[in-house]
Order: C-alpha cells, then sequence, then structure tokens
C-alpha cells in the first residue's frame, strides 16, 4: 500500500466505545494510509468508580462494562494479511484513573 501525500485527521469520541473485540463490529471509522486517529477513550471502569471511591465499590463493578476499545479502524486498501505500521504520537492520560 502506497502511502498518500494528503493526511487527514480523524477523532472516534468516547461515546463510541465498545466493549469486545469483534471483527464483525462495523468501522468507526474509514482512514487512508498515513492518516491520523485520535481516540479520546473512557478510563478501564467506564466511569464505574471515581476518585475518591471506596474499596468496597469493587465489589459492585459490571465486568460487561470494562476495559472500552475504540474502533474498529479501516484502512483503505489494506487487505487481510497485510502487516500494518501503526505508530502513537502521543499519549495523553486523564485526569484521573485507577
Amino acid at each position: 500500500m502506497a502511502p498518500h501525500t494528503q493526511v487527514h485527521e480523524h477523532t472516534i469520541p468516547r461515546e463510541t466505545f465498545h466493549y469486545k473485540w469483534d471483527n464483525s463490529l462495523p468501522p468507526a471509522v474509514e482512514i487512508a494510509s498515513g492518516d491520523v486517529v485520535h481516540f479520546d477513550t473512557e478510563e478501564v471502569t467506564s466511569g464505574q468508580l471515581k476518585q475518591g471511591d471506596p474499596a468496597s465499590k469493587l465489589g459492585n463493578l459490571d465486568f460487561d462494562k470494562l476495559y472500552p476499545l475504540g474502533g474498529p479502524v479501516f484502512v483503505k486498501g489494506a487487505e487481510p494479511g497485510d502487516v500494518l505500521e501503526v505508530e502513537i504520537l502521543a499519549l495523553r492520560p486523564g485526569s484521573w484513573g485507577w
């Protein structure tokens, strides 16, 4: 896949996250090789725990709502078996997490 010359930026907002690795999910975004994708993700409990919550709240977690995922990202021109290179340009933690 030859990279294109114009880079587009895309954002996947936290409202679109999901909780499973599933190749039947529709793409959250379609990009060209070389494009930049910003993922706005939630912390691991999807807001079930808040700063200052007592440890006793851990027992009330809905484990089906852990590890929110952003995506999938569809890369135009990529085919099954292709190896894709991904470069992480920045990682900005939120104000709180555990």
